[in-house]
């Protein structure tokens, strides 16, 4: 891996190779000498992202706007793998397309396809949930809400994922928020 700056796509093809080749470790991307993404690898299956005190999706967007990083990793023994927080649109955007799924035994699945009831409940408090993730992400909630609910199947869900972009104490907080504005308590 490099020591100098360049490109943030050619860093993100080195993080490529390492999900092709089911490496498990810490990606990371030094964007500054004191702003640093790390990015957690388990098996081949981006299980993390970490950058600017944000996790998930919204740390995703915020590479999205960095130009140049210097790239290392470091390789760890694999552990078992927990549910990733992060969309399939983000593991796209970090991997230049490459997906691999690799279900973890005894998580549970996600839906193989969209269920009527699902999507009605979703489309139904999507603007509840919306001003409440706002409140939570401040500007950038919107871009993360499309992107989310677009491919999300049910409420649950994309409340997991939202709730996957805030520190732990404010994911929970958010989870109430929404309970009472959606009558899930």
């Amino acid at each position: 891996m490099s020591r100098e700056m360049r490109p943030i796509r050619d860093c993100l093809d080195e993080l490529k190779e390492l999900v092709k080749n089911g490496t498990s470790g810490n990606f990371y991307l030094a964007v500054t000498d004191s702003d640093i993404a790390v990015i957690t690898i388990n098996h081949g299956v981006v299980d993390a992202v970490n950058f600017q005190g944000r996790r998930g999706d919204l740390a995703v967007e915020l590479l999205n706007s960095v130009m140049t990083a210097r790239a290392s990793f470091h390789a760890e023994v694999p552990r078992p793998s927990k549910n990733a927080q992060l969309s399939d649109r983000a593991v796209r955007w970090l991997t230049g397309g490459v997906v691999i799924p690799a279900p973890s035994p005894g998580a549970p699945s996600a839906p193989a396809a969209s269920t009527p009831n699902g999507r009605a409940e979703l489309e139904k408090y999507r603007r509840n949930v919306e001003s409440v993730a706002f409140t939570f992400l401040g500007p950038i909630a919107g871009a993360i809400c499309e992107s989310i609910f677009a491919d999300c199947t049910s409420l649950q869900q994309a409340i997991d994922e939202l709730a996957a972009n805030l520190p732990s104490n404010e994911a929970a907080q958010f989870k109430d928020e929404v309970a009472k504005l959606t009558g899930r308590t």
